[in-house]
């Protein structure tokens, strides 16, 4: 947590649901989530499970 600037468990939990609900709301646009190297060129799908299941319940697969 100290890496990421996080104090609290509170802040934590906060910060990752604001994340999970943004790359939820993404997903349901029909948009990838994604991890991107610029200096590579590279990306890098995020598949989790929740992901996964959601494409699959919106017929965008």
């Amino acid at each position: 947590m100290k890496g990421a600037g996080i104090k609290t468990n509170e802040e934590l939990v906060g910060n990752a649901l604001a994340l999970f609900l943004w790359a939820v709301n993404e997903v349901k646009k029909g948009r990838a989530v994604a991890s991107v190297d610029e200096a590579k060129g590279t990306k890098k799908c995020g598949c989790l499970p929740w992901n996964m299941s959601l494409i699959l319940h919106l017929g965008a697969a």
